[in-house]
């Protein structure tokens, strides 16, 4: 199971299929991580972990129950066969929820050997209040309240753990140091010491290897998950969640909410609510030749820019031709996991389909994910696409009459009594004025509506090829 992708596996009801031979019972930011990986490469398949249990709604329902049983003397403790049912799939454990559990489960299950993962306790806190505590004690943020399923239940579930664990929701570091200590004290007593390894995870296979009595693997014992890769898996797996919402909920409303807004007010939500720190650099559109065929060019940094060539009207047997330009953000995944194109809808004639891109286009790969190419265009008119359309004989007449402030541009009409009246009066003079320009009859085709015939043939699946 992937440990930033949500699985919702039901096991209620299942049954035991394989036995259940290693329990590791160390604390949370003692190795576990690492102790996961080396176990599955020593072929206990599979290694039960706190990640795991995160990323399947269904498992976390199961030790809800366990937990509120156990710590809060709500409903019926769990036993062997609930055991088996949860952790029927599992060869070994480790890390939260299962350490909770040590008495229950070297009961349950007698014959496993079990490590304990140890630590000095100084640094074991200073690496937990650092990361898991800190993470806890920070405020919850929009993450949870836009995805209540998945993001919202989780941090209930860290927070139940957590109380568990430390018997409050905010344990002073003495109290956290003294419930680490009592913890291993406890499973030493618990545990017959020929099936005890107290074990260090920077000692490496060969103690780990005697003790399980398993040949020592060629490859390095694993290191993760310390405290910068903790929190980078952390951002990773709420990204991972918060992109399978929207990829699945919010993706098509956005994409429809696009082509229905202006332009400018796209740009200024872009600008608000996904800050890009990509900086574009300056491109050559005029090197770029216009093809009926979309012939890709490497642009800006990490872009791909191509020029369309489309008729000015389609219904003209004889027409003059528009030179649409499109940038591409390409997709990063293989051949086999690609998904195909996102293409933004500018609007308008307005703003710059291909600056908008160029300026969040790595956020909108982040929220969607890099299996799809993000695509954006100029419409006819607009910017980097020809034929250019200018009102104005000067610069100075553009300023007159479009200042270059958005929020005078586009003023709230609740602004004033007459805000109305002079919106309206000074876009009639502006459509007086370019009627007036308009002496080669090419306005009328400077609409989106006008960009491109339905397409008939899909676009193409590989992104390098096409």
């Amino acid at each position: 199971m992937s440990l930033t992708e949500i699985k919702d596996i039901d096991r209620r009801g299942a049954t035991r299929k394989v036995p259940m031979v290693l329990l590791c019972l160390g604390y949370s930011r003692t190795g576990t991580a690492s102790m996961r990986v080396a176990l599955e490469l020593l072929g206990y398949h599979e290694t039960n972990h706190g990640f795991r249990v995160m990323m399947n709604p269904s498992d976390r329902e199961m030790w809800t129950e366990a937990i509120n049983a156990k710590f809060f003397g709500k409903g019926r403790l769990y036993g062997r066969a609930e055991w088996d049912q949860l952790l029927g799939h599992c060869m070994a454990v480790a890390d939260v929820p299962h350490i909770l559990f040590a008495e229950e489960l070297v009961a349950a299950y007698p014959e496993a050997k079990v490590v304990l993962t140890i630590r000095d306790p100084d640094r074991w806190w200073a690496s937990y209040s650092g990361t898991i505590a800190e993470m806890l004690r920070a405020p919850h943020g929009l993450h949870p309240w836009l995805v209540p399923r998945t993001l919202a239940k989780m941090r209930a579930f860290q927070h139940l753990v957590f109380r568990a664990l430390f018997g409050t929701s905010s344990p002073t570091p003495e109290v956290a140091k003294a419930c680490f200590v009592a913890h291993y004290d406890a499973v030493r007593r618990l545990v017959p010491r020929e099936r005890l390894l107290e074990y260090h995870v920077g000692e490496g296979w060969s103690r780990l290897c005697v003790f399980l009595e398993k040949p020592v693997p060629e490859e390095p014992f694993p290191k993760l998950n310390d405290t910068p890769a903790y929190r980078e898996y952390a951002t990773r797996r709420n990204l991972g969640i918060l992109r399978q919402t929207l990829r699945k909920y919010v993706a098509p409303a956005i994409v429809a909410v696009m082509a229905m807004l202006s332009s400018a007010f796209q740009l200024i939500l872009i600008s608000l609510c996904l800050t890009s720190t990509l900086a574009a650099t300056d491109f050559d559109w005029q090197r770029l030749t216009a093809d009926t065929k979309l012939n890709w060019t490497p642009c800006y940094s990490g872009f791909q820019c191509s020029r369309l060539q489309v008729p000015l009207d389609y219904n003209a047997a004889q027409s003059e031709f528009a030179s649409i330009a499109i940038v591409r953000l390409p997709s990063t995944s293989p051949k086999s996991e690609y998904r195909g194109p996102i293409l933004f809808n500018p609007g308008g004639p307005g703003g710059s389909g291909v600056d908008a891109i160029v300026g969040a286009g790595a956020s909108f790969a982040t929220i969607f994910g890099p299996e799809f190419d993000i695509v954006g265009f100029d419409t006819r008119g607009v910017s980097y696409s020809t034929p250019t359309i200018s009102f104005f004989k000067t610069e100075a007449d553009r300023r007159f009459l479009i200042p270059s402030a958005e929020i005078v541009i586009y003023p709230s009409l609740n602004a004033s009594s007459n805000a109305v009246s002079k919106t309206w009066g000074d876009f009639s003079l502006l459509g007086q004025l370019a009627l007036q320009s308009d002496t080669e009859h090419r306005l009328q085709h400077m609409s989106v509506c006008s960009l491109l015939p339905v397409r008939a043939t899909p676009w193409p699946e590989n992104t390098q090829e096409s």
